[in-house]
């Protein structure tokens, strides 16, 4: 199964978000009971240096390309979210293993230095893997038009079982490549049904029509048309599931 490469982008920023808050919350809690003592500056900067990176590069993407037309398979998607949370999950247990790790003569000061050795490969390796798949310009993902058509004729045969006639009718569109007549009938019913989002339909057919118009100009390649297709057709797929 394929997913919209901006959809792991926002849910790593996600998990980003939430440990940045947890880790900054100890940061600062050691902060105000005096735990760091003399290392505050030393403190902080671990904590910079182990959260800001991946967090802003995330951010950045997100920002740079919010409607991607990369594409990246469901198991590449779950297996970077995976890695992000196993990474920040040590992060965190190094920060509240602390207190145990230094009860001998080992130093908070010590212990800080040292868990880069833990923290900063694992860091480095993640960072690479957002670049490759974020920045990256050729896409490393790419599925043909035979796996879109697949996805959404199974989509179309479940929407006829439960007796949904409308996404029934617009997956079976997608799948015969008639990308632009599903656009054209969930914006037709989307006040009757509520299906979908009236304002990301009409974000979709102007892009279609912008990138149909710029490839008979030939401003744009046959790969990028048939990316750009790929990307409209799956984003048009989420929008179908959605209540």
């Amino acid at each position: 199964m394929w997913l919209l490469l901006s959809k792991t982008k926002k849910g790593g920023l996600k998990i980003w978000g939430i440990f940045l808050v947890l880790v900054t919350g100890l940061t600062f809690l050691q902060t105000l009971t005096g735990q760091l003592a003399e290392m505050n500056i030393l403190g902080w900067c671990w904590t910079g240096i182990n959260l800001l990176p991946g967090f802003l590069i995330l951010f950045i993407s997100v920002l740079m390309d919010r409607e991607s037309s990369k594409l990246i398979t469901q198991f590449a998607h779950r297996m970077l979210l995976g890695l992000t949370t196993i990474y920040l999950l040590l992060l965190l247990s190094t920060l509240l293993a602390e207190p145990f790790a230094t009860k001998g003569t080992l130093s908070m000061q010590e212990y800080r230095l040292r868990s880069f050795w833990w923290l900063l490969p694992y860091q480095l390796i993640l960072i690479g893997g957002y670049y490759l798949l974020f920045f990256r310009k050729k896409p490393i993902f790419q599925p043909d038009q035979s796996a879109i058509i697949k996805m959404a004729g199974k989509e179309a045969i479940k929407w006829a079982e439960i007796q949904d006639s409308l996404r029934q009718e617009c997956f079976q569109l997608i799948a015969k490549g008639k990308v632009e007549t599903a656009l054209e009938k969930l914006k037709e019913n989307i006040d009757e049904t509520g299906i979908g989002d009236p304002e990301k339909v009409i974000l979709l057919q102007n892009q279609y029509n912008e990138n149909r118009n710029n490839q008979r100009m030939n401003l744009i390649s046959m790969d990028e048309w048939q990316r750009s297709q790929s990307r409209i057709s799956l984003a048009l797929m989420e929008l179908l599931r959605q209540n």
